[in-house]
This record gives C-alpha cells, structure tokens and sequence, in this order.
C-alpha cells in the first residue's frame, strides 16, 4: 500500500498538479502492478493492458 501512494504522488509530482487526481491513481496502480511483473515482458504486457482497460477513464474528464 506504501508503494501505490508514493506512487501515486510521484505521477502528482511529474504532472506538477497541486491535487491528488484519478488519472494519478490510475497511473500509481499500473506502475505497482507491472513493476513485478518486469522480467517476464510478456505477462507485463498483458498486465498494461489489463490495467489499461479496467482503469480507464470513462468520463473523459481526467486525462
């Protein structure tokens, strides 16, 4: 859980956005997700997508 808040303020920190935002999240949780998946690229790029798909933005509001 550590690890997906600081996260999640990194991608916070890089967009230099003064709130907290969906899009963040959904960045920290990809990152988290695929990190230990990286020495085996095929399973980590089924993860992105996964991620991808269940976390993506359906309002269109959060880029």
């Amino acid at each position: 859980m550590n690890n997906l808040i600081l996260a999640a303020r990194l991608a916070q920190q890089v967009d230099h956005s003064l709130q907290l935002l969906p899009c963040h999240w959904r960045k920290a949780i990809n990152s988290v997700i695929t990190h230990g998946t990286r020495q085996h690229p095929s399973v980590r790029d089924f993860m992105k997508v996964a991620c991808w798909h269940l976390l993506a933005d359906k309002t269109g509001s959060v880029p």
